[in-house]
């Protein structure tokens, strides 16, 4: 008799398990679906959201506009002194040409293979220049120049044509320092040594060289940026690069 009592309770006890683990593995299940289906609602919700719009025709201005918002704006100012943008070396697609002090430091955005490069031309003070050379397309930069006795001779400038790789460096010159002083009446000066495209050269080779690079500069001049303080800067903005909204200052 006790032995049917406890095989009727083991028996009892094995059902009432077996029901408690199935009720489990039916709940994880359950909560698995529900868990699916939510993610599937949220991919279906976040592929219907529209993309962020964008008022620029072409994908070198809005390049363009994320750079400058990312490298030359903070707190609301546009730390450049002007901009101007152009198809400048004829390639289909324009430049953005930005005057960063009023000194002609330069930086020159292009667009090519997707992203933006850039040409950093760095002046020292208003002794350096930048050129735009309109009929070849190049780009004649002098970072620094002669200007005291203590600079005597100096000369430095930079030749770049564009290439299918961009710009390139393809011309320099390049003379060190010499002296200049007057005693009892006499001038006293040297030149310092002088190189063309990293190579030692002559004096007169030298100075032949120069005259040319100096016609050059005489000629042309400065691209035709517009100034961030001329009343039609904002309307050439909107109209060159119309999803640079940032405050301007």
């Amino acid at each position: 008799m006790k032995q049917m009592i406890l095989a009727l309770l083991t028996g009892i006890c094995i059902i009432i398990l077996s029901a408690c683990g199935t009720e489990g593995k039916e709940t994880i299940w359950e909560e698995t679906v529900t868990q699916t289906e939510a993610e599937e609602e949220s991919d279906a919700e976040a592929a219907a959201q529209p993309e962020a719009f964008c008022r620029c025709d072409e994908p070198w201005q809005h390049a363009y506009a994320e750079y400058i918002t990312a490298h030359l704006i903070s707190e609301g100012i546009l730390w450049i002194q002007g901009i101007y943008i152009e198809d400048v070396n004829e390639d289909a697609v324009c430049e953005a040409v930005i005057d960063r002090n009023g000194l002609e430091d330069t930086l020159v955005l292009y667009y090519m293979d997707g992203e933006v490069k850039a040409l950093e031309l760095e002046t020292v003070s208003a002794w350096g220049t930048v050129t735009y050379i309109a009929d070849t397309k190049q780009i004649l930069f002098s970072p620094f120049c002669d200007h005291t006795t203590g600079t005597f001779g100096y000369a430095e400038y930079y030749l770049y044509d564009w290439t299918q790789t961009g710009y390139v460096l393809t011309h320099s010159l390049f003379r060190e320092s010499g002296y200049y002083y007057e005693q009892d009446g006499e001038a006293h000066s040297n030149y310092g040594q002088s190189f063309i495209d990293g190579e030692k050269t002559e004096f007169d080779v030298f100075e032949a060289e120069l005259a040319k690079i100096k016609l050059l500069e005489k000629e042309n001049s400065y691209f035709p940026v517009i100034d961030k303080e001329d009343e039609a800067f904002a309307g050439y903005i909107e109209e060159k690069l119309p999803c640079l909204t940032v405050p301007f200052g």
